[in-house]
């Protein structure tokens, strides 16, 4: 197994994954069943983020 998920130097604090090698946005997290995480390395993640936060908001706000 190669996937650069599975490296700790790809994590800050062992939690956020950023490798701007991987041009994956969307990530499986090292413990494949807890899910999926985001690539905190790719600009896209970001936009990625904020539209989810202004979705949630807009539902909240109804």
């Amino acid at each position: 197994m190669n996937d650069p998920i599975d490296d700790i130097k790809n994590y800050i604090w062992n939690v956020f994954y950023f490798n701007r090698n991987d041009p994956r946005i969307i990530v499986p997290k090292r413990a494949r069943f807890l899910g999926w995480t985001v690539n905190f390395a790719r600009r896209e993640c970001y936009w990625l983020l904020l539209v989810l936060f202004l979705f949630c908001f807009y539902l909240g706000t109804q």
